[in-house]
């Protein structure tokens, strides 16, 4: 007896041990699929008269006081025709037909083999009849069918045999003004059993069309860039902009959009889009094609989570909500990016994305200065300790900075390494209780104010979140000051989102009553397949849990993280150029700042990186930004460029000039933007005051005023 009892222990400890090897490399919640060797399925295009708009076509769906919506019959596309000028917007024109983009609809799938599918609403669907109309008031939903085959298009859902691959999807178009509104119930999709919905491409061919001079597209790249498309590419180009982050759990490449949100000039009109729902699922796609004018600029969404390995498929969580897109036309003279600024912070403010009105005006000018604690919790690590900290902001403010705000870095254990915030304390090494309470009691006596830097994403190994074949997610330490003070004997992996309210509920109970910079949560945001969660989910959950924060204190965050800013006071580090595109006809503009200034307090890029601290300045003044420096109080193991006693000089005489001459424009939207000359540009405010910045080394004459060169002016 207790031989057979011992024999089954060990049989079950070793169905254990090989279940347990079996599933390594594959999360719970997530099915794993072994790729098959068959090739892609893609369709062929069919003929012209279902790729291209013929105006003869057309049949009126829905009507707004600005704007017709159209329903082409034939090729089951839509035309926006506005009524100032008479033009068609459509999704089917020829422009979209040579770039192999003229329909409503591109899908992804993916079957149980891995082989994937690339569908669309044309061939798929409109060359078989199966698609089905329903108008509303203002407003008409169209439902494509599409499979591989027409009967497999046009037979009954209930009657589809088993294998077969067959997806119902519904856009709905509707007219609000000068608005047209594309949305997607996912939840209402349906797909055959067997196949996975990977991504959705909506209306990808309305931005195409043949470009003239003067059109240009805005992409959501760093600050904003605006790409003049109406000469011909000299080269290839292509970008992807993820809204908020790439997701690493499924091993996303590209650049990070700080808004869902992305314009284009077509002739006689200018059509923002601003993507209000299932916005951090979207990914928007800019490309350009040599030897050609024009471009294309559309969205797409991952609504499944997936990651291809060389030999499986992983699948998680689908997307179940509503997809939500508004292009928005705005009319005649208006056709600048400040317009399609304004339309974009319209938009967010309407959607409770961003506070109504203005700042508080004041006497004088945010200084947001980092000081950095330390490194590690070792003492030699120790870069500006509590009483230090107390001694820097008494001379920045003899020097005549009056309005500090602090931000301060490396004061929990882990230092700038970060120990996870679920287990953090404050460290010993800066000093006791007394000197971080004379710290605070002096920034209030001052009229100072003091944020603590915590990091809620970072974890070790052991805890971190697994991507969807199992593997730990690593992150980079991507912020500025990460770089520069790199934390020794330390990895970043990504904390899974089931410790997110511990790690915050920890941060509460250290920081009691004191003000929070959110540092890595204001710099990325990824899916969690451990909780079900996709990228919009996460998003949701994360802005819910932080909320106690604001009734704890004050919140600033390190990056313009779009879902937290309703609730910030602070962003200490603004984009100020581009981050990805770098091509010929590529222009860096002060979008974000035109969506966001007077609304909340900003910093540009740190004065004392940039190697010249008079450019910084005139760099900070063209976009609206407060000043801002990182510093430490001793220079060993840092460098001169942030070593205070070197810098606070230097920083001091650039803001009593700014100070002097901008300090109530803070509070005031800019209204304008202009180059006057090569290296000469005007920033225009809502009271109709022009500050002009000089970056050459030359004299200018403004409307009969000297601009000296390296130097800026203010006129009202």
């Amino acid at each position: 007896m207790k031989r057979r009892l011992r024999a089954s222990i060990c049989l079950l400890f070793v169905l254990t041990f090989v279940i347990a090897i079996i599933l390594s490399g594959c999360t719970a919640g997530t099915k794993k699929i072994r790729l098959s060797k068959e090739a892609a399925y893609s369709p062929v295009p069919t003929e012209e008269k279902f790729r291209v708009t013929d105006n003869a076509n057309l049949s009126l769906i829905a009507s707004s006081s600005d704007l017709d919506l159209f329903f082409d019959t034939q090729n089951a596309c839509i035309s926006v025709k506005t009524k100032e000028n008479g033009e068609y917007i459509q999704s089917a024109s020829k422009q979209a037909d040579k770039d192999g983009l003229s329909a409503v609809l591109f899908l992804t799938i993916s079957d149980n083999n891995g082989k994937e599918y690339y569908l669309n609403s044309r061939d798929n669907s409109v060359v078989f009849g199966t698609f089905k109309t329903e108008n509303g008031d203002n407003a008409a939903s169209v439902t494509y069918s599409l499979a591989k085959e027409k009967e497999e298009a046009s037979s009954d859902i209930q009657t589809i045999k088993k294998g077969t691959l067959r997806v119902d999807i519904t856009l709905k178009f509707e007219l609000d003004t000068d608005a047209l509104i594309v949305s997607i119930d996912c939840d209402k999709t349906f797909i055959s059993n067997g196949f996975i919905l990977e991504k959705i491409q909506i209306l990808p061919g309305f931005s195409s069309y043949e470009a003239k001079e003067g059109d240009f597209l805005i992409l959501p790249d760093g600050s904003g860039v605006t790409a003049d498309i109406s000469g011909k590419a000299e080269s290839d180009a292509g970008y992807v902009y993820y809204c908020y982050s790439p997701d690493i759990v499924q091993n996303e490449n590209g650049a990070k959009a700080y808004l869902p949100f992305f314009a284009f000039k077509n002739a006689k009109s200018l059509i923002c889009a601003t993507i209000e729902d299932g916005d951090a699922l979207a990914a928007i796609h800019y490309s350009r094609k040599k030897g050609e004018s024009g471009a294309v600029l559309f969205p797409e969404f991952t609504v499944t989570l997936t990651e291809r390995t060389q030999k499986h498929l992983f699948v998680g969580a689908s997307y179940k909500g509503v997809i939500k897109i508004r292009y928005t036309f705005l009319g005649k003279g208006k056709s600048s990016y400040i317009d399609a600024a304004t339309v974009c912070r319209e938009r967010l403010v309407r959607n409770s994305v961003l506070q109504t009105g203005t700042l508080e005006e004041k006497n004088s000018i945010p200084f947001l200065l980092t000081a950095i604690g330390a490194n590690s919790s070792r003492k030699k690590d120790s870069y500006t300790e509590f009483r230090e900290a107390k001694e820097m902001l008494s001379i920045m403010k003899a020097k005549g900075v009056n309005n500090i705000v602090l931000r301060y870095m490396g004061t929990l254990s882990g230092g700038l390494s970060g120990e996870e915030m679920i287990k953090a304390k404050l460290m010993r090494n800066l000093g006791n209780k007394n000197e971080l309470n004379a710290l605070l009691d002096y920034a209030r006596v001052q009229n100072l104010e003091v944020f603590f830097d915590i990091n809620l994403l970072n974890t070790d190994k052991i805890r971190a979140s697994k991507s969807l074949s199992g593997k730990a997610n690593y992150t980079p330490a991507d912020s500025v000051i990460n770089n520069l003070f790199k934390p020794k004997d330390k990895n970043f992996y990504t904390a899974p989102l089931k410790t997110f309210e511990k790690s915050v509920s920890n941060a509460l109970l250290v920081f009691s009553d004191k003000n929070i910079s959110l540092g890595d949560i204001s710099e990325k945001l990824y899916s969690d397949i451990g909780f079900g969660f996709t990228k919009q989910e996460s998003k949701e959950y994360i802005s819910k849990s932080l909320r106690a924060f604001g009734a704890n204190g004050d919140i600033m965050l390190s990056e313009p993280a779009l879902y937290l800013l309703k609730n910030a006071k602070y962003v200490s580090s603004m984009p100020m150029s581009a981050k990805a595109a770098f091509d010929e006809n590529i222009t860096a503009i002060p979008f974000l700042q035109s969506v966001l200034h007077g609304t909340v307090y900003y910093a540009g890029e740190p004065l004392n990186y940039s190697g010249d601290i008079d450019y910084a300045a005139l760099k900070c003044i063209e976009y609206g930004c407060a000043p801002s420096a990182v510093l430490t109080y001793r220079r060993t193991g840092a460098n001169s460029e942030t070593y205070y006693v070197a810098q606070s000089p230097k920083l001091a005489k650039a803001y009593e000039k700014m100070n002097a001459q901008l300090s109530d424009l803070y509070g005031k939207r800019i209204t304008g933007h202009t180059k006057v000359f090569d290296d000469v540009y005007c920033t225009q405010y809502a009271n109709n005051s022009l500050v002009y910045v000089n970056y050459t080394n030359k004299s200018v004459e403004i409307n009969g005023i000297t601009l000296e060169g390296m130097d800026f002016m203010r006129v009202n």
